[in-house]
């Protein structure tokens, strides 16, 4: 038998599961629920969980053939969110996209609301800078979509030039799936090699990076009325 999650009503004495049981060894993750969306009334609206399989977001788990259309079919450890009250179909929803591989404990720490939270990982490091492999903190901040945009970003390591591995933003609550990170393509100039140079997961805090974009991150220039003063962007 395997973990899995479950919600207790205090009020109405019911247990409700969070999602479905691992089917197969090796299991999961532990699961550590969490509350967060908190009202004014201070009662959570949603729940957050860590795990580490390839289910859907109505709980169910894909055939082999349909494997892509899970929220995590690299089978990396992520943070999900459900709505309260919980039900063994969700929704659920992808909060964090960690790259594959990084199958290690995870456990998320949110705010009153999912849009702040922060998340530990076991001997991992999303920049590729934790040789000792301890544990490592890392901030995640959700902000509310207004618009989306069609445009891309790529990032490169500022000294070398070397493509940073790409995120891509996690699946809709509808299930829809999102494309697995890809290396950004090689700017020219960048270096090349065979076999294909090392992909960094990630930037350390405070390195040095360059970013291109096939959209505009800024206006091209700003005026200020009051004192007329204006200020251009490169």
């Amino acid at each position: 038998m395997f973990y899995v999650p479950f919600v207790y009503d205090i009020v109405n004495d019911a247990f409700a599961q969070i999602g479905l049981r691992a089917l197969a060894a090796p299991g999961d993750i532990a699961h550590f629920p969490t509350f967060t969306d908190y009202n004014s009334s201070l009662s959570p609206g949603s729940v957050v969980v860590t795990s580490a399989l390839n289910f859907k977001s109505d709980g169910t788990f894909p055939t082999a053939d349909q494997d892509s259309t899970g929220l995590n079919p690299s089978r990396a450890a992520q943070v999900f969110l459900t709505p309260m009250p919980v039900q063994a179909t969700g929704p659920f929803t992808r909060i964090t996209n960690i790259p594959g591989g990084l199958t290690g404990g995870i456990r998320a720490f949110p705010s009153k609301s999912r849009r702040r939270m922060a998340f530990s990982l076991v001997g991992k490091e999303l920049g590729g800078g934790n040789p000792d492999g301890s544990l490592e903190a890392f901030y995640h901040f959700s902000p509310d979509v207004t618009t989306e945009s069609a445009g891309t970003i790529s990032m490169f390591t500022g000294a070398t030039l070397v493509a940073v591995l790409t995120p891509s933003p996690g699946p809709s609550p509808s299930g829809s799936p999102s494309p697995s990170p890809s290396p950004s393509p090689s700017p020219t100039g960048s270096p090349t090699g065979s076999p294909t140079p090392f992909v960094p997961l990630g930037l350390a805090a405070g390195e040095l990076a360059i970013e291109q974009s096939t959209a505009s991150l800024a206006p091209s220039s700003v005026t200020v009325p009051a004192n007329s003063a204006t200020e251009s962007y490169r």
